[in-house]
This record gives structure tokens, C-alpha cells and sequence, in this order.
């Protein structure tokens, strides 16, 4: 493909409420080690100064990566401490900010942020900083940590271990900390907090990546807990050489096609791999586990049409590829037919409009599958490489420029649209659009401060503006240092507005314009052509948190420790985007935290990852019709929303076999009535008492080499109840009289 999508709701889905707090700003920084002094860029006239020692004996330690930041990262710095463990950051505006002290390389204290906290916080610790300030004894204890050490080697009978591997060991908070293993195949990950972790070995080249010990997954890996000051070593890696796919890719004239995107995907699209091909169309895609694929073809350049492998045009049609660990699977080859073009020109009331985005997307099938062109300074356009078939074509405003959106033949959406058919010998031109000035809205997001203080304006806000009539998303800008923020090339028509803070903002996580926190219910704001509407601000609502635990039924009556807990919206809707609740997971003693929900009702769902257990509907109900009402009030937290999880009892039923045993006839199976209802069968039957090959119908004939035998079925039963799919237990049925003859 050669265009993104059609605009599309653009949103931050949180898949679980492990926070990894001040951990998210690590990558804004440098590490500058060594030095006692940073100062920030745009500048100020404060100052942070404090000592890091070491926790058990306080003596300073040196060259600790120091890390600042204020809640909305809009001023990052990074300073180091000297050999008397002390830093210092100069020039420091007035604000709010947090710290973070990151260990030497090679040590091992565990990483710490301030004030003496790990950096895995729902809410981090900050300080407030005045102009001209002098802060000082801003310290920070570093603990010792533990290790987790091994050797990486593979199967290829070489008895030498595998340099270059990437090595994570991951908590249950969903942090991870790394090493790569050296020429020898050895690594070590240290500075380890005392938890419970799961290894993974990330190899590049044709290994395949695998979970400590010789798991695929990290469900099924085997856990290692540490405390501090442990040295855990063993835990070593045997790699598996993974398949290779390969090919050429050539043109209609057998021409090489170079930059071409191969990608080899799971039927399921959960793994997928890929590789681009040379100067001579060559590729290779390489580490790829046992399984099936589609191999998809997309050229980057030129008027070519991407396909699937063998010549298909969709991933439903395509050809599939069956592939064993160590397989070398070539000539998966594409000859790439010329492509349909739609050209035309961009102008404005001002002449012709240089670098607007022009997106041609499929009225039938994929809008991936369509293609995007950037117009010239004359205002032209060509799209290429389009499949034969009818499209919509979207013209967007040049970046920060304000003009409407519109679809060809200047229609307001693309359900109003008029479609362009193409094939590549009927190419279309004199497509054409002359942009308008676009509406435009702006405002202002604060939450309330203290009493009796100014309002404060919230950095980093999603502010998505969605038809009020089509409830599709047609625009959105993020909120500025001072929660100011402004969204631009709007058409005429009526719109809603919606702002998302984070979930673990201490606001209402979604609230839209109005202060309501679902669509429906949010005020609209009708623009006219070129209108500018200002003053649509919102002042957040400090949101309610929900907590409970969870623990398991059964004899041992123990804390239920990563149950997945999910709330949804009181019409039986998703709270979060793409049909995803906002969720938690229990921690070690089953208790979790759905934080910051707005005013309203919700239903709750726990979902054991444990198939031993059912899952449930708060309070005890087997489904969300049924689920009792969880009812939130403003700023009022909501306590004791509990969950015991029930143990899965299979009770069997006894199967039976119907009909004459004799040569020739028809048996039939049938399970018996088995608790708990719903349950799915299958069936193995079975002659004198061993497995017939192949006879695992509802139904059997016996054959004249069972003459005289005595037959039986053993039915399993496999649960289908809600969250403990997947247990199953065999009962056998009894056994027959012995098989007679045919009937003559």
C-alpha cells in the first residue's frame, strides 16, 4: 500500500492498568554520566541538587544516570553524578517534576525514582519548583539488586553459544529489563527488584525466539522470583534454527522489482515477518516458526500492483505456505502487473495547492489496498499502482494548512462520495477539487486545581472532534503545555467533541464536551464554511476509582493473582476503543485498581487466565445481562467489588452406543447428560479396546475385520462456559456384544 487509510478514530486504548509511571519518559533522555551539572535547553533560573549513596553501607556511588521530568515530559534533562555520588541540575523553570536515578552500566543497584520509589507507580511522586529556587537533599538510596545469569547456544551441533541475543527478563508489573550475551553466548541481567520474572531470548537471524525453560510463550514460561542480593545462574537458551521463505519479484517484462515489502503472516495475522528485496527482486524472510503463511507482496515505488502469493489479490484468496522449523522454502516468486492510475489537480480560490494529500480507498474490500499521491507545485496529482476496481478519493489540506477535507465530487464524507472505477488500460483523470477554507475549533482543557487556585491546563489531551450524524471521527489535536490545543480543516456540518486524558490522569479518562462521558449524550457545535468556533473548553472531573480482590474458590481459597478485570459502559459497551474495555490485572494478592471512571453505571467482568477457573460478571452472574450494576458518583471511590472465582467441576455423563452391532450397520454415539451444560464433544471409538485409526465421528460401521470384536466410544467433553474454555475430560462407554455378521 501506498497511503494510510482513510481518517480513522485515533485514541490511546489502555490494555491494562500496570503503569510503568515515570519509566515512560527513559527514551527522552541521554545518559550523560560523569557530570556533576546539566542544564535545561529553553532555561530558567531554578536549581536541583541531592547525593545518591548506596542503600546498605551509604556509600556514594558514581557516574548514576540522574533523570528529570515534569508530569507533561515537555522539559527533559539528564545529568550524572561525580565520584562524591552528588549531582546537580542549573537552570531549571518553575514547575512540577520527578526524578529517576538510573544505576552505572555493569552495577547492580536497581533503578529507583524519586522519593525512594520504584519506577512502577500509578501516581508518581513530583515537587514543585518557584523561579530562583535552591533545592537541595534531593537524594536517592540506591538498593542492591539481583541477577539472572546464562548461556545462549543452539542446536546446530556447533557447541559454540550465540553472540548478539537479546536477553529480557519481564516482571508481573510488565517491565522489562535486558542484556545481550557476548561472544561466548553469555549474558547477565542485573539490578534486578526482588519479583517474579519471566526470561525471554529475543535472537535476530533464523532463531527462533523462546521463553526460559524452552517455552513458546510467555503464558507457559517458567517464572523466576529473585530477592534483592540474589545471583540466580542457569537459566540458559538452546536456539532452534527457524524456516526461511524466499523468492523473486519481477514485473509484467520478467524485470527485477527492488524495495518490494514481502511479508509472511499467520492465517490468525498474530506473527508476521517480513523482508524487502534487493537490486535483482531477490528476498528472504527468515525466523519463522512452524506453521502456515500468506507471503503479501507490496511495491514501494513505480505503477505496480501488489499481490499475494500465487498471483492472488486478497489474503482470503491467497495461496498458503506450509513451513517446519529448519525448512528452506524458495522460489515463492511474484511477477507484479502495471497498476490503474486516477490523476487530477488541487487548487484553491488562491490557484493551484502544493503538497496536498490526495488517497484513493476502495469503495469494496480493504482501504489499505488503496493508494496516496502528494500534489506538485502546479497542483497536480498522480495516484499509482491501484488494482483494477472503483474507489473514493479523499483530498486532505497541506500540512498546517487550513482547508476542509473532501471527497470527490466535493462531497463532505465518503459515504457521499462519488466512486472512480479504473482498470490499468482505462486510466482516470480530471479529478479535481478546489479546497475551501476549513472551520476550525479551539479551546482550552484544565482540571480543577486547589481552592481558591487559577485553573490548570492539562498537557497531552486527545481532543477528537466525531460527526454528530455519522458519529465518525473526522479530526483531533493533542492539548499544548497549557491545555490549549486547536483542530483545523473541518467541513461544514454539526460535531461533538471529545477529550481523553489517560487513564491514569486523576481525570475522567473520557469525557466529551458537554460533561457527559458518552457520544450520545454530548452537546454539538454546528460550524458554517471558514467558521472559527473558539471557547470550547472543558473542565475535567477528577475521576472515581473502583477497587476489589479477587481470589479463587476452591480449597485453598487463594488470592487470585493476573485476573484480567474489565469495565464496560452501562449500555453494554466497550470503555475503551476498537470494542477493548479498560481493563486491570489483580496483582500478587488479588487485588486490582480500575482508576479515574467518570459518574454512571458499569458492569464488570473477571476473566481468569487460569482455565481451571470460571470467569464472572459482578456480583457472581454468568453473563453481562445478568451482571449487577456497578454505579459510580463524581470524585466518590467504589470499594469491595469482589470476585471469588469458581473452580471448573467437570460432572461426566455416561456415554452410550445405539444401533445393531453387526457388519455393515451404523452405530451412534451419545455422551450422556455431563455437567456443566454446554459442553462440546468428540469422539474416539474403539475395537477390543484400542483406538480405531480415523473413527472419530457421532457415527461408526463396524467392518468384517471386527467380527467377533466388541466395540466401545470414549467421549470427551471439553467446557465452552464463560472463561474456562479448553478443560476436558474422557469417559469410555461400555463395551458392545461381539460384532455379528452382516445381515444377508
Amino acid at each position: 500500500m501506498k497511503s494510510s487509510a482513510p481518517i480513522s478514530r485515533a485514541r490511546r486504548t489502555i490494555r491494562s492498568i500496570a503503569v510503568i509511571g515515570v519509566m515512560a519518559v527513559v527514551g527522552a533522555f541521554a545518559s550523560v554520566a560523569g557530570s556533576a551539572t546539566s542544564a535545561f535547553a529553553d532555561g530558567g533560573t531554578a536549581s536541583v541538587s541531592g547525593t545518591v549513596t548506596d542503600a546498605s553501607t551509604s556509600a556514594p556511588i558514581a557516574d548514576v544516570s540522574v533523570q528529570i521530568s515534569n508530569p507533561d515530559y515537555s522539559y527533559v534533562d539528564t545529568t550524572g553524578t561525580t565520584t562524591d555520588g552528588t549531582y546537580s541540575f542549573a537552570d531549571v523553570p518553575a514547575g512540577s517534576y520527578t526524578l529517576q536515578f538510573n544505576a552505572p552500566d555493569g552495577s547492580n543497584y536497581v533503578q529507583q525514582c524519586w522519593n525512594d520509589l520504584p519506577c512502577i507507580s500509578v501516581s508518581p511522586t513530583y515537587f514543585s519548583v518557584a523561579d530562583g529556587q535552591v533545592l537541595t537533599g534531593y537524594d536517592a538510596h540506591l538498593a542492591v539488586g539481583a541477577s539472572i545469569s546464562g548461556t545462549v547456544d543452539s542446536t546446530d551441533g556447533t557447541g559454540v553459544g550465540v553472540a548478539g541475543v537479546q536477553v529480557l527478563a519481564n516482571s508481573n508489573d510488565g517491565l522489562g529489563t535486558s542484556a545481550v550475551t557476548d561472544e561466548s553466548g553469555d549474558y547477565t541481567i542485573s539490578g534486578l527488584p526482588a519479583d517474579t520474572y519471566q526470561v525471554q531470548f529475543a535472537p535476530s537471524g533464523n532463531y527462533l525466539p523462546q521463553w526460559w525453560d524452552n517455552q513458546p510463550t510467555e503464558d507457559t514460561a517458567k517464572a523466576i522470583t529473585v530477592t534483592s542480593g540474589d545471583s540466580v545462574t542457569g537459566i540458559n537458551a538452546t536456539l532452534v534454527a527457524g524456516a526461511t521463505i524466499s523468492g523473486t519479484v519481477t514485473d509484467i517484462s520478467g524485470n527485477p522489482v527492488a524495495n518490494v515489502n514481502v511479508t509472511a503472516t499467520t492465517p490468525d495475522g498474530q506473527s508476521n515477518e517480513g523482508a524487502s528485496t534487493d537490486e535483482s527482486g531477490n528476498y528472504s524472510i527468515s525466523g519463522l516458526s512452524s506453521g502456515k503463511y500468506t507471503v503479501q507482496f507490496q511495491p514501494t515505488a513505480g505503477n505496480l500492483v501488489g499481490q499475494y502469493w500465487s498471483d492472488q489479490p486478497t489474503s482470503a484468496t491467497a495461496n498458503v505456505i506450509n513451513v517446519a522449523n529448519g525448512d528452506a522454502v524458495d522460489n515463492i516468486d511474484a511477477q507484479l502487473a502495471a497498476g490503474a492510475t486516477i490523476s487530477g489537480t488541487v487548487s484553491s480560490a488562491a490557484g493551484p495547492l502544493k503538497n496536498a494529500t490526495v488517497g484513493a480507498f476502495p469503495t469494496d474490500g480493504d482501504p489499505n489496498d488503496g493508494g496516496s499521491a502528494t500534489t506538485d507545485a502546479h497542483g497536480k496529482y498522480t495516484i499509482v499502482g491501484l488494482a483494477d476496481g472503483s474507489y473514493s478519493v479523499q483530498f486532505s489540506a497541506p500540512f498546517n494548512k487550513n482547508f476542509a477535507t473532501q471527497w470527490w465530487n466535493n462531497a463532505d464524507s465518503q459515504a457521499n462520495s462519488t466512486a472512480v472505477s479504473v482498470t490499468a488500460s482505462s486510466p482516470a483523470s480530471g479529478i479535481d477539487a478546489t479546497m475551501t477554507a476549513g472551520a476550525t475549533i479551539s479551546g482550552h482543557v484544565w482540571a480543577p486545581g486547589a481552592s481558591g487556585s487559577p485553573k490548570v491546563g492539562v498537557a497531552g489531551a486527545d481532543v477528537n472532534i466525531y460527526s454528530a450524524t455519522t458519529r465518525e471521527l473526522v479530526g483531533g489535536a493533542g492539548t499544548d503545555a497549557n491545555g490549549h490545543y486547536r483542530v483545523q480543516d473541518l467541513a461544514p456540518g454539526t460535531y461533538t467533541v471529545e477529550i481523553i486524558t489517560g487513564f491514569n490522569s486523576g481525570m475522567v479518562d473520557d469525557e466529551w464536551w458537554g460533561g457527559t462521558f458518552i457520544q450520545t449524550g454530548a452537546k454539538t457545535l454546528t460550524l458554517t464554511d471558514g467558521q472559527s468556533a473558539t471557547g470550547i473548553s472543558q473542565r475535567l472531573i477528577v475521576g472515581s476509582p473502583i477497587t476489589g480482590t479477587v481470589d479463587y474458590g476452591d480449597d485453598t481459597a487463594t488470592p487470585a493473582a493476573n485476573v484480567e478485570v474489565d469495565i464496560w459502559e452501562s449500555d453494554q459497551t466497550s470503555t475503551g476503543s476498537n470494542g477493548t474495555p479498560f481493563q486491570a490485572l489483580t496483582d500478587a494478592s488479588g487485588t486490582y485498581q480500575l482508576p479515574n471512571m467518570g459518574p454512571g453505571r458499569y458492569t464488570i467482568d473477571f476473566q481468569s487466565l487460569d482455565p481451571n477457573f470460571n470467569g464472572q460478571w459482578w456480583n457472581d452472574k454468568p453473563t453481562q445481562a445478568k451482571a449487577n450494576w456497578v454505579v459510580v458518583k463524581k470524585n466518590v471511590p467504589v470499594t469491595g467489588i469482589d470476585a471469588t472465582l469458581a473452580p471448573v467441576v467437570i460432572t461426566p455423563g455416561t456415554p452410550t452406543i445405539t444401533g445393531h452391532v453387526r457388519v455393515g450397520d451404523t452405530l451412534t454415539a451419545h455422551p450422556g447428560n455431563w455437567k456443566p451444560k454446554g459442553m462440546t464433544f468428540t469422539y474416539q471409538w474403539l475395537d477390543n479396546g484400542q483406538p480405531i485409526s480415523g473413527a472419530t465421528s457421532t457415527t461408526y460401521v463396524p467392518t468384517a475385520g471386527e467380527l467377533g470384536d466388541t466395540l466401545a466410544v470414549a467421549a470427551t467433553g471439553t467446557t465452552t462456559a464463560y472463561q474456562s474454555q479448553g478443560i476436558s475430560q474422557t469417559v469410555d462407554s461400555a463395551t458392545t456384544a461381539p460384532v455379528k455378521a452382516a445381515s444377508s
